[in-house]
């Protein structure tokens, strides 16, 4: 349902997320111009669905360039124990909270992230990302991790139990 209402949006806008639990199957992918808002971390889940073995939140162009992607208000569990790769993926990395790839004016704010496979959100080659109030617990991997991206700052962000899978470092910046 929460795809369904991004592509409802027809070129950008917000989707508002009312409180209550969403269980997610499949990888949520977020075109620019977008916002996912909840009702705050107390009152709005998003669960990734035992065994799913995906990423909750992608960007969904990729290949190309994606800007002005916005996640904010909501509390994200991941399930972690039951998440294992799918035969499919190609890589390592698999059942993050969000991993974004080329993505330019990314925020995450008032977000708790916990039980999350790897990592809570990883940022791969994007510019101008925020993070602001965040949470994250119980990680396979990092709460925040990096590579290739530049112009990031991270406001009030607390990691505990990160590395839980092997040796990772709470926060990873890579750039």
């Amino acid at each position: 349902s929460i795809q369904r209402a991004i592509a409802e949006l027809d070129g950008g806008g917000t989707v508002q997320l009312a409180r209550g639990t969403y269980r997610v199957h499949s990888t949520i992918q977020l075109p620019s111009h977008v916002a996912l808002v909840g009702a705050g971390p107390a009152l709005t889940t998003i669960e990734l669905a035992p065994g799913s073995g995906c990423h909750v939140f992608t960007n969904d162009e990729q290949a190309g360039r994606s800007e002005g992607i916005e996640l904010r208000g909501f509390r994200l569990e991941g399930n972690m124990r039951s998440q294992h790769k799918p035969p499919d993926v190609k890589g390592i990395t698999f059942a993050c909270g969000g991993y974004f790839k080329r993505v330019t004016d990314l925020r995450v704010a008032d977000v708790v992230a916990c039980a999350i496979r790897q990592t809570a959100f990883h940022f791969n080659n994007c510019r101008g990302v925020r993070l602001e109030r965040l949470e994250t617990d119980e990680l396979g991997w990092s709460g925040v991790s990096t590579s290739g991206t530049d112009d990031i700052v991270l406001r009030e962000v607390i990691v505990t139990r990160a590395g839980l899978d092997k040796r990772h470092s709470g926060i990873h910046l890579d750039g």
